[in-house]
């Protein structure tokens, strides 16, 4: 009777359940967690493209990020030669998004950026359809209809607020997109087999790889090298290394984790939209600001329900 009795008893219980409960959702907060990583990724990137160029910044960053996951090699990062050419696919693409993005937050906003990209979630569903047979209920149109109209509307607000609409920073973001769809399959595909360690380390390699490669090419055409002291003294290149090296892993741990399921992981990880905006609501000072984070969660509402 005296165990009952026990006024830690139920504190111990409490702690007990929280802890299973983490436990067992733990892969959401890690999803969440690269979600606002990731967010961080997306509009500090427009802070570093201000003080030093596209091509200089991509170099600079995917090497941080790619020194950062030198700390898996003694977990083992071997993988057999399919894979590896899957990550080389992954590299090349990461690397001509990316640089295109930097490219288009010279002038654009990060919440255009950010809200119009995430129609790669429109993209995947429709390829699941069209491309694999899946069914889609009447929720799974209406939310995909709902971040349509998100990018719409973002645009539209874009258009009010400068007197234009760019389209060809709307055809870069769409082709962005694309990529984005097409790196996220690679994603699902390679944590089914390897761990997040390997995962990482492999994709940061070859973007890293690639964006030298790309980087040299533009030295020998220009005929000099092209990073400036400035470059390696803009501390905003540091910081969006480190995030996208902290994004990424806690996503391809939710991925690897027993019992996460891709839907949710999907769903959270596109939260990010709603922290971007915000974000360049406070770093950049954007207009609009209650339209836009009004935006952002309708946007988010339809990712949702597409993944239902």
């Amino acid at each position: 009777m005296s165990f009952f009795c026990d006024e830690n008893y139920f504190d111990k219980v409490v702690s007990s359940i929280i802890i299973v409960l983490v436990m067992e959702n733990l892969y959401i907060i890690f999803a969440l967690l690269y979600a606002v990583f990731n967010a961080f990724f997306d509009a500090l990137k427009k802070k570093a493209v201000k003080t030093s160029s596209e091509l200089s910044t991509l170099v600079i960053f995917t090497g941080v990020s790619f020194l950062c996951s030198l700390i898996w090699i003694p977990l083992g990062v071997g993988i057999s030669s399919d894979k590896i050419y899957l990550f080389m696919l992954k590299g090349f693409l990461l690397t001509i998004n990316w640089f295109v993005l930097l490219r288009v937050l010279i002038d654009a906003d990060v919440s255009i950026v950010s809200l119009t990209t995430v129609v790669s979630a429109v993209i995947t569903f429709a390829v699941g359809i069209f491309g694999f047979g899946e069914r889609a209920t009447t929720i799974q149109y209406v939310g995909a209809a709902l971040i349509i109209l998100g990018a719409i509307l973002i645009n539209l607000t874009n258009k009010k607020e400068k007197g234009k609409v760019n389209a060809k920073v709307i055809i870069l973001l769409l082709i962005s997109a694309i990529i984005g769809s097409v790196c996220a399959i690679i994603d699902k595909y390679t944590t089914q087999t390897l761990s997040a360690f390997q995962v990482q380390f492999w994709f940061l390699l070859f973007t890293f790889a690639f964006s030298c490669i790309f980087f040299a090419l533009e030295c020998v055409k220009h005929k000099k090298f092209l990073l400036q002291k400035s470059d390696f003294k803009n501390y905003w290149i540091y910081i969006i290394g480190v995030t996208l090296f902290l994004g990424d892993i806690f996503l391809f741990l939710s991925y690897t984790m027993t019992g996460s399921k891709m839907i949710i992981i999907t769903s959270i990880s596109k939260f990010k939209v709603v922290v971007s905006v915000i974000l360049g609501i406070f770093l950049f000072k954007e207009k609009s600001v209650l339209k836009k984070i009004l935006i952002s969660l309708l946007v988010f509402a339809g990712v949702l329900l597409i993944s239902l």
